[in-house]
């Protein structure tokens, strides 16, 4: 998981200068794999730090989060 800042007016993407990249590198995941008849699935749900505004974006600091799922 990846995250980059987005600058733009709301319709159109425009990126940060010096922008502050953010990964899930360091997160500790739960995890779960479920096995039945005909299907497996896995969910993987985590929290990732990150800047809650342009602001904390530009000063490169991670001071809100997100939580994550993937099923």
């Amino acid at each position: 998981m990846e995250d980059g800042g987005d600058d733009g007016d709301g319709y159109d993407y425009s990126p940060p200068e010096d922008d502050f990249i953010l990964t899930g590198n360091d997160v500790h995941a739960k995890t779960a794999v479920r096995h039945y008849r005909y299907l497996s699935t896995m969910e993987i749900a985590f929290t990732m730090a990150l800047p809650k505004d342009m602001e904390s974006r530009k000063q490169r600091i991670a001071d809100g989060s997100m939580d994550i799922k993937f099923i």
